[in-house]
């Protein structure tokens, strides 16, 4: 039933995302300009990660999921992203938003999509960060979810200040964000 519920949920999210115009689905919900809210969460190989230690870094923050089809879809570009600017030292970080039973799914993520960046796996504190970037209200219905919707990119500046955010995934992707980080890493 969850795997059903899972995949419904995932080609909804994918028609509607790839059915908004470009931008429509750029609704940051901390104000751009303002410190991005702290965290700290474990990679998947267990070590500790803090927005604290990637200070000084152009960070992109990802929240994913291994069973969210326009998360797949995304994926490639933050890939691409991740080595055409590893010489100027930004940092991507992809939070699973995964649960327990899609945990072992994570690393075949990880070789399937070549992901050289960070990737992160600790639940509680995973929803918790998400939780503080996302509004989680869906204007078109008028609903509030108790839960993060992925994809969702956030893009931190070296001192620590939100300076986009996007919830769900655009075709342009790629060019928005490859403009916004070369204008960052310079700044």
């Amino acid at each position: 039933m969850k795997q059903a519920f899972q995949l419904l949920s995932t080609l909804a999210v994918a028609i509607l995302a790839t059915s908004l115009p470009v931008g429509a689905d750029q609704i940051p919900p901390v104000p751009l300009g303002t410190k991005a809210p702290a965290f700290v969460t474990r990679t998947i190989d267990g070590k500790r990660l803090s927005l604290k230690s990637l200070r000084g870094h152009v960070v992109v923050l990802d929240f994913w999921a291994t069973w969210c089809g326009p998360c797949r879809m995304a994926t490639p570009t933050l890939v691409h992203l991740d080595r055409k600017f590893a010489k100027d030292g930004i940092k991507i970080v992809g939070m699973s938003l995964d649960e327990e039973d899609t945990r072992d799914q994570i690393p075949l993520y990880k070789k399937t999509y070549h992901v050289g960046y960070t990737l992160t796996y600790s639940p509680a504190a995973n929803i918790k960060t998400a939780m503080a970037y996302h509004t989680n209200f869906d204007p078109d219905s008028g609903e509030t979810f108790d839960h993060p919707i992925p994809p969702s990119l956030f893009v931190i500046d070296k001192k620590g200040k939100m300076r986009w955010g996007q919830i769900g995934y655009s075709l342009d992707e790629e060019v928005v964000l490859s403009k916004l980080i070369n204008k960052l890493v310079r700044e």
